[in-house]
């Protein structure tokens, strides 16, 4: 029901960055995180107010839909903007970064 509440949200107002983002959100608890990639876009086009958590679902994504290095680089931007939020630099820790040569 809480889909429901954001496409009202979102019929009434479609530039709702918060809308969107709760949308995704939603999605990728559900285990439709690829799915949420165009709502992440539309939350942080449209200036979302928790861009931390629009770039961690996003990584999230990425990460399901195999785009491991993208993942990695939206984590880092989650905890650069919100260094305090723990759980970017959690998930940081599964990855390894290694050098192209």
């Amino acid at each position: 029901s809480a889909n429901a509440d954001f496409d009202e949200a979102l019929r009434m107002d479609p530039h709702q960055a918060e809308a969107w983002l709760n949308k995704a959100v939603a999605h990728a608890r559900f285990g439709k995180s690829t799915d949420a990639m165009p709502m992440v876009a539309k939350a942080l086009e449209y200036g979302t107010r928790k861009p931390a958590l629009a770039y961690f679902v996003r990584a999230m994504a990425n990460e399901d839909s195999g785009n491991i290095s993208a993942a990695y680089h939206d984590l880092q931007r989650a905890r650069q903007l919100d260094p305090k939020w723990s759980e970017p630099r959690i998930e940081l820790q599964r990855f390894q970064v290694r050098s192209g040569g």
